[in-house]
């Protein structure tokens, strides 16, 4: 049976064995932090936040770069956190009119055809009115300089700009349905 026809296959079969099990286990891994903890959020009751912040939560929409015209999709996940920003306060969620606070925007973008990127940038919040909370954070991209983000939130509307080196643009998200 050595001069087989079979056996150049089995030969070719066993020496893709070690890549194609590498290949099964990056499949399976592929979801992100980010994505689990969407999944596990996306068991609270749908519309805007029944925290008392309004801002923490699921939110989902599009990105637009306004000097190449991309966009994709964008979703991100705000929640309070312990460590205060530059001149914020770490206390509890901001609920006072006035009262500024730190929160973490995890971001999820996608920018063409299976590609996405995720990110986290610390915002600082101010609390405008009971509907109305504004944010903004500046996180250091290295080499390729910063990126600003800011914006508000105003009952279930998520509106933002951003600046970056090479490129500026907009976020408008929404509570996902």
């Amino acid at each position: 049976m050595r001069n087989s026809p079979r056996r150049p296959f089995v030969a070719a079969l066993a020496a893709l064995r070690l890549p194609l099990a590498l290949l099964l286990l990056l499949a399976a891994g592929g979801c992100s932090s980010f994505d689990r903890e969407w999944a596990s959020l996306a068991e609270r009751p749908a519309g805007p936040a029944p925290e008392a912040d309004g801002i923490t939560g699921r939110w989902e929409g599009r990105w637009n770069s306004v000097p190449s015209g991309h966009e994709g999709k964008l979703r991100c996940i705000v929640s309070p956190t312990a460590a205060p920003a530059a001149g914020a306060t770490a206390a509890a969620p901001a609920t006072d009119a006035g009262s500024t606070h730190n929160y973490l925007f995890r971001f999820s973008a996608t920018w063409g055809p299976g590609i996405i990127s995720e990110y986290d940038i610390a915002m600082t919040t101010r609390r405008e009115s009971p509907t109305r909370t504004t944010f903004e954070g500046l996180m250091s991209l290295g080499l390729f300089g910063e990126y600003q983000c800011k914006g508000h939130i105003q009952g279930d509307t998520f509106h933002a700009t951003y600046t970056a080196e090479k490129d500026h643009g907009t976020f408008e998200m929404k509570r996902p349905e």
